[in-house]
């Protein structure tokens, strides 16, 4: 687990094949990472199930330029 205070966002995006390739990517490098999703609040409550689910990729302070590379070189082509 990564704690609150020694973690920075790497990515955030409601493109659920576009997280799941971020993860590949980080778990590919050795990157620890750590993945909250946002927005189920009123699911649990009975909403609309279709609300869009914001999903934020995070990574330990000391790992985040060397993610940032690996996701910038493998998505951003």
């Amino acid at each position: 687990m990564i704690a609150f205070w020694n973690r920075k966002e790497v990515l955030s995006t409601y493109d659920t094949p576009l997280q799941a390739k971020a993860r590949t990517i980080l778990a590919g490098e050795g990157i620890p990472y750590q993945v909250k999703l946002k927005g189920l609040a009123s699911m649990d409550r009975g909403g609309i199930p279709d609300l869009p689910v914001q999903m934020v990729i995070y990574v330990k302070k000391q790992d985040y330029d060397r993610a940032c590379g690996a996701l910038s070189r493998a998505l951003y082509r």
